[in-house]
């Protein structure tokens, strides 16, 4: 399941495309897929969800920084953080 599936099926199970209605039905979801695991807030946006920032530079794409939680550190940081 991706997560552009699983609001298609809160917007079944709500029987509506409208995100006042399919909003409470997204928020009940916790779902582990091949990105881990996946919830979504009040908001309807992923719960700690990960973006990675990059940098085009001599034609090659380089990571800058990473923001997780609401926080954001530079590539390095993330790097050290996972040894």
């Amino acid at each position: 399941m991706t997560p552009r599936n699983l609001l298609i099926s809160a917007m079944q199970k709500a029987n509506s495309s409208d995100p006042r209605k399919y909003l409470p039905e997204l928020q009940k979801i916790d779902f582990t897929g091949a990105t881990g695991k996946i919830a979504f807030d009040e908001k309807g946006d992923r719960k700690d969800a990960e973006m990675t920032i990059f940098t085009m530079k001599g034609g090659k794409l380089t990571p800058i920084a990473i923001v997780k939680s609401g926080k954001t550190m530079t590539y390095e940081e993330f790097i050290k953080g996972m040894k």
